[in-house]
């Protein structure tokens, strides 16, 4: 059974007027969700789940200075050195870190995974992978843009032909001459 939007925030508007740290906890985890699916870096994810580790009442330590009641979880994402996210134990704070952080750190991987795929996808769809240079695609899109000026295209009949007689590095040779 899915609820409407409506209906979810029926059911849980009731327990986050009782609960004023929840309605905390629950702006935090919607801010880092919303921000995540603008990120233009794992540096930026990586950034928005240390804040959302500070809007959940919690601290940010490098895991080289971290305490043994430190959640082990990278917040850095892989992105330089390893930082966790620490509260003191038996609080608030700490139950809705442990509660919240480690699917927030999979949403934030998960991101991560994502703007990289798609940068990798615009890449091989933009770009000869053996040469390196702009393809018929990019080419198009940059002379979309083009307002003045002389735009001069070879298109080379044959030149699968030219890259088999001579071999791949011969034909990346004869792409760049």
């Amino acid at each position: 059974m899915q609820l409407s939007t409506l209906e979810l925030q029926q059911e849980i508007g009731p327990l986050l007027d009782q609960n004023p740290f929840l309605a905390v906890a629950a702006e935090a985890v919607a801010h880092l969700l919303r921000a995540l699916l603008r990120i233009g870096s794992a540096h930026d994810a990586s950034e928005l789940l240390q804040d959302a580790v500070r809007r959940l009442g919690g601290s940010v330590v490098p895991a080289s200075e971290a305490s043994d009641h430190a959640l082990p979880i990278d917040l850095s994402l892989g992105e330089g050195p390893a930082m966790f996210a620490d509260a003191e134990p038996l609080t608030t704070e700490r139950v809705h870190l442990e509660a919240v952080l480690p699917r927030l750190a999979e949403d934030a991987n998960q991101a991560v995974h994502l703007l990289r795929y798609t940068e990798q996808l615009e890449r091989t769809g933009n770009y000869d992978e053996l040469t390196g240079l702009a393809n018929r695609r990019a080419l198009d899109r940059m002379l979309a843009g083009v307002r003045h000026g002389v735009v001069v295209m070879l298109d080379l009949d044959h030149f699968t032909q030219v890259r088999v007689d001579a071999g791949p590095r011969g034909g990346v040779d004869a792409d760049l001459r």
